[in-house]
């Protein structure tokens, strides 16, 4: 690779693969609305929007590699819309861009939410049923770049279908679970068995690199832990890292009447942070992925959960999952 040109770098998997990248002596140029924090001698700054044509004229270089991890994707938290005028369009954009200017490898970060929600665990040739304007969108843009990618034989595809991803930087999932039982204000909704999929950073930036390396014009791949983690299991790490108090059950009878309150209040999903009602139900709900073409390639995971929050908590000065 001679350049790598990251649409959405400015955002949490971009910075870590910007600095991964970086760190191997690859200059890299960011495509995003807003700017990196980071400055670097390496790094390019282009402002993109990717629900519009693209039109700055690349580097002369062979062998760049585009990766698009452009997208709006907390959910809750956007209008329907939003999610396809982002993840559709951009895809669109984005691949006409590599067309147009003879970039033939390019690397898409999808998501689980393609496969919708699910007790059964889902492998990459599980049946495809996104239930979120999210997941249909995700799904929409994959087909985009598979149909990019079936226009000419030298063209190579890799699309990354991450699990909940967390570490340094992230502002998710994770981070607004550890305030939550930091501050004593997480309860397990009705049961603590949810199985949700997720990963470290590191793992998948190394995971995205090596699915560049794998053979074959197109690559797809699940990133998550071999092992699914249950909720109980993920705050029981939370606990052993950070010593926070391990939260207690709030039967589903009383769980109910609460969302329905929180609903007729007007708290919208938008705006209701961690009480979102949504964002509560999806905790009744488990993902079950199996990243199974990365263990059959044999893909060595360096962490697990308990090792991944030990680093993130002393990455932290604040020791607060930030």
């Amino acid at each position: 690779m001679t350049r790598a040109y990251i649409f959405g770098g400015s955002g949490f998997i971009g910075r870590h693969l910007t600095e991964s990248l970086v760190s191997n002596g690859i200059p890299v140029t960011i495509c995003d609305l807003r700017r990196p924090r980071e400055a670097s001698p390496l790094v390019d700054y282009q402002e993109v929007d990717v629900r519009r044509p693209i039109d700055f004229t690349p580097s002369p270089s062979l062998n760049s590699v585009i990766y698009n991890l452009a997208a709006v994707h907390r959910t809750p938290g956007h209008r329907d819309h939003e999610y396809y005028e982002t993840n559709v369009l951009g895809a669109t954009n984005v691949t006409a861009w590599a067309g147009a200017n003879q970039i033939e490898r390019v690397c898409f970060t999808s998501s689980i939410a393609v496969y919708g929600p699910s007790e059964e665990p889902k492998t990459e040739s599980s049946t495809l049923q996104p239930n979120t304007a999210y997941g249909r969108s995700k799904l929409l843009a994959e087909q985009i770049h598979q149909s990019w990618r079936n226009e000419t034989p030298a063209r190579q595809l890799v699309v990354v279908r991450p699990a909940v991803i967390f570490g340094p930087g992230e502002d998710g999932n994770f981070s607004r679970l550890a305030a939550a039982l930091r501050r004593g204000r997480f309860f397990f909704p009705g049961r603590d068995d949810t199985a949700k999929a997720c990963g470290y950073i590191s793992d998948l930036v190394r995971a995205i690199h090596f699915g560049l390396q794998q053979d074959g014009q197109e690559v797809l791949f699940n990133y998550c832990y071999p092992h699914n983690y249950s909720i109980r299991e993920i705050c029981a790490a939370f606990h052993s890292v950070a010593g926070y108090a391990m939260p207690r059950m709030l039967p589903r009878v009383l769980i109910e009447p609460g969302l329905s309150a929180l609903r007729l209040a007007g708290r919208m999903d938008a705006k209701a942070g961690t009480f979102a009602p949504s964002r509560i139900a999806k905790l009744t709900v488990s993902s079950k992925i199996e990243p199974m073409l990365l263990r059959s390639a044999g893909f060595e995971w360096k962490t697990d959960l308990d090792s991944a929050l030990r680093d993130w908590y002393e990455a932290d000065p604040r020791g607060q999952f930030v």
